[in-house]
């Protein structure tokens, strides 16, 4: 069974809590205070002595580190889940042993999680909700193109930090110490938690891909829209049949004031079927901002907004649809657009998130926060807000240079969302990437050029400039791409097919697949280039427009 759902340790129950490691030293790690205690072990706010920085160490039980199976997969699964780095993901800095206790260092969020929101603070409000909703399709997006999947998404493991972030947490360890038996639902004493939120194949123990995921991302989203799952029953298992069997209460029902539209984007994602939902968390986004697109530019009044309805595929769940010419029933802010009641409900994100760090924790109530305080750490839109935090990141000589090769390449593209081409292209000068404490440590001069020439190819794409574009990306596969097998004479035809630009794509990092984010965005602008171009490419450029196939799920 996956972890069940974790609590803070009271006064009433210090008899019957485990021993207390407040004050002890693991490894690096100085534990500061207990903050949680769950079913996988205990949560430490810490103190990472060689980078003083503040961290969070989760203790395994003593039962589950014992069996040297499950042990062994908790580690290979955190090994790979350390390679996730993602905005909205919470980042596995390291595992270790120390005095035969087993534990892993965490990212420290500063907040409460979902859960904890919805039990103190009731619904949110719609832009916040939006926030939450967005934040989260991202975190599952990076996760989907990576092969992974979460297997057990609920309120408890989507946490809200005080400045208005949302980080998932516990990608991969639901499975690590349930693997080798089946669920069992009737046995007495089984966590409601996870059952609340299973996708149809999880019930019947099928096999699961990233739209399993997408699903129980769907229920947790209709809980905290509605303020109830969708299915309650006296047992687990009654619940967990009716994931199989049951059909939703429509969630306009239950909120007749949430716009039709944003009610069938969360009925899409909990469809029975799989190929009835997203396919992938790139289409929730998407249909989100079609969504806050729709609710109007300043000054819109209200009937000004045309909704649309996602494709929802044949389900039998029932949920009312727009056509594409009908509009909103429901008014439209008039004056501030969008971003201003986005920024409303990121500072009540900010003041709700006060209090204890979270991980796998149900926190005490929270501490006042000045909404003048946060005002100043938030920005009123939400690529803003990440394009802040992509700054900071690309500034720190601390992060891995891979992953700021990624993230590089995310700035890159959050300005092209905007159609701030100019900021993209600046990114890819030369003495611009040199400037980037985190690319410090790459020296290669070959790797450098790489780097700014497929950027630029791929910003020039998206603004419609196939042959400057073509011309940029050409360039480097000329002077980088290893030649064709047939043209390399002798001895060396071992070393064909694996030249600088082929190591750039790999990264030569296991697990970390940097490679493939950049390998996708070359095609995806190669694919544009050649419709803008009405099917004419070089031919050097061909095999580049080949997307990579994603991984199998983990």
């Amino acid at each position: 069974m996956a972890d069940a759902p974790d609590r803070t340790v009271s006064e009433n129950e210090s008899a019957a809590a485990p021993d207390d490691y407040s004050g002890r030293v693991l490894g690096d790690f100085e534990l500061v205070r207990r903050i949680g205690v769950g079913g996988m072990g205990q949560v430490y706010l810490a103190r990472q002595k060689s980078l003083k920085r503040q961290v969070a160490i989760k203790i395994l039980r003593g039962e589950l580190a014992a069996n040297l199976t499950a042990l062994q997969r908790f580690q290979a699964e955190a090994e790979a889940v350390a390679n996730l780095t993602h905005a909205h993901i919470v980042q596995v800095y390291m595992i270790g042993e120390a005095d035969g206790l087993h534990y892993m260092a965490l990212e420290y969020v500063d907040g409460r999680n979902l859960r904890d929101f919805l039990e103190k603070k009731g619904v949110p409000e719609l832009p916040h909700a939006l926030e939450i909703m967005r934040q989260g399709a991202s975190a599952l997006e990076r996760a989907g193109e990576l092969g992974f999947v979460h297997r057990d998404i609920k309120p408890e493991n989507i946490l809200l930090s005080r400045k208005g972030e949302v980080k998932v947490t516990d990608f991969g360890l639901s499975r690590c110490f349930a693997a080798d038996t089946p669920l069992n639902l009737t046995q007495s004493g089984v966590t409601m938690g996870t059952p609340l939120y299973m996708s149809p194949e999880q019930v019947r123990g099928q096999p699961v891909d990233p739209r399993s995921d997408i699903y129980s991302f769907g229920v947790t989203c209709y809980h905290m829209l509605g303020g109830e799952p969708p299915f309650r029953a006296a047992t687990a298992f009654d619940v967990a049949l009716q994931h199989v069997q049951g059909t939703p209460r429509p969630l306009g029902s239950l909120r007749p004031d949430l716009p039709p539209e944003l009610c069938a984007i969360v009925h899409k994602m909990m469809a029975k079927r799989p190929e009835d939902r997203y396919q992938s968390a790139r289409e929730i986004l998407s249909d989100l901002a079609r969504f806050k697109d729709g609710l109007g530019p300043a000054g819109a009044g209200p009937g000004a907004v045309t909704a649309f309805a996602p494709a929802l595929g044949t389900s039998s769940t029932n949920v009312p649809t727009l056509g594409p010419t009908q509009v909103l029933s429901h008014p439209v802010p008039a004056r501030g657009g969008v971003w201003r009641y986005v920024l409303v409900g990121a500072l009540a994100l900010a003041a709700a998130g006060a209090g204890a760090a979270v991980h796998w924790a149900r926190n005490p109530a929270p501490a006042a926060i000045n909404p003048d305080d946060a005002l100043a750490d938030l920005d009123p839109a939400p690529s803003q807000v990440r394009e802040k935090e992509l700054k900071r990141h690309l500034a720190d000589k601390m992060i891995r240079s891979e992953a700021a090769v990624d993230e590089l390449l995310e700035l890159a593209e959050l300005y092209v969302r905007d159609r701030r081409f100019d900021e993209a292209l600046r990114l890819f000068e030369p003495d611009s990437i040199r400037r980037v404490g985190a690319l410090d440590a790459i020296r290669d001069r070959e790797q450098l050029a790489i780097l700014a020439g497929l950027g630029r190819g791929v910003v020039l794409a998206h603004q419609d400039k196939a042959e400057e574009s073509n011309t940029e990306i050409l360039k480097v596969v000329k002077a980088y791409a290893a030649p064709a097998k047939g043209d390399v004479p002798g001895a060396k035809a071992k070393l064909a097919g694996r030249g600088p630009l082929e190591a750039f794509f790999s990264k030569a990092v296991p697990n970390l697949n940097v490679g493939l984010h950049w390998r996708r965005a070359v095609g995806e602008a190669l694919d544009r280039n050649e419709k803008n171009l009405g099917g004419k490419m070089p031919d050097e450029l061909r095999r580049l427009r080949i997307l990579p196939a994603k991984g199998p799920p983990r």
